[in-house]
């Protein structure tokens, strides 16, 4: 993956993107560094609280002991009732049979739905009212990246590393939950983050390939144009001891 990029180094609104067609919503994402305590939503407002996780040698934050990175406050804008897109960069974890979260609204036997990654044969899924399962799956340790996009009616399409898999969605219930990434709060079985971005759109096939290549590719800068200016007459120059009165015309 390319990680090579730090928090001062990174686009700060679309019209710095080199993508500004995939600039998210939300984006959480530590391979941008350490970060303390709290996990910047560097695209969005909804900073989480991150407690005593372990920073990675990789650039990830490792959830697998427990805890949840906490996003509170209003999250009227992640109930994913309707179109979104969700992209993550992640390791399975080896903790465990049942599941590795991966971002959910979530707490306990009360949720709203969740991201996750199946325990028992590695299946990436998701949960609502009932749990769907893709076709696709992940090997206990893997990294990849995978996304999710809902069209806010019937159908979810599954990725990982821009390979696809689509089922039937779940129907889903308002509440007012947090939003948690990494884990759920009282779960020993989470995951290896390294950056999650929410998009309330459906994004295409092409965009998230793209993603999956490089999944820091909207927080990149795009280089400032530069342009020239040469006359068809070209530069001209007096003699070396004309002082002063040589000219240089180009710009």
């Amino acid at each position: 993956m390319l990680d090579n990029l730090s928090l001062s180094q990174i686009a700060r609104n679309p019209s710095e993107s080199v993508r500004p067609d995939l600039w998210p919503a939300h984006a959480w994402v530590p391979a941008l560094g350490i970060q303390g305590a709290t996990l910047w939503d560097v695209a969005g407002k909804r900073h989480g609280l991150l407690g005593s996780h372990s920073w990675t040698s990789d650039r990830g934050v490792d959830f697998e002991g427990g805890g949840a990175c906490v996003v509170s406050g209003d999250t009227a804008d992640l109930q994913t009732a309707s179109k979104c897109t969700i992209i993550c960069d992640c390791r399975r974890t080896s903790i465990g049979v049942n599941w590795s979260h991966v971002i959910g609204m979530r707490n306990g036997g009360t949720y709203q739905w969740q991201f996750r990654i199946a325990g028992t044969n590695g299946a990436i899924s998701f949960l609502g009212e009932s749990s769907v399962n893709s076709a696709l799956s992940m090997n206990s340790r893997e990294r990849a990246v995978i996304a999710l996009v809902r069209d806010g009616s019937s159908g979810i399409d599954f990725y990982k590393n821009s390979v696809k898999s689509s089922t039937s969605s779940p129907s889903i219930t308002d509440r007012s939950l947090d939003l948690t990434i990494g884990n759920q709060s009282d779960s020993t079985q989470g995951c290896m983050i390294y950056s999650v971005s929410y998009y309330s759109a459906i994004l295409h096939d092409t965009q998230i390939r793209d993603l999956s290549a490089d999944p820091l590719l909207p927080l990149r800068k795009r280089l400032p144009m530069v342009s020239f200016y040469v006359p068809s007459g070209g530069s001209t120059f007096k003699p070396w001891w004309a002082k002063n009165v040589n000219t240089l015309i180009a710009s």
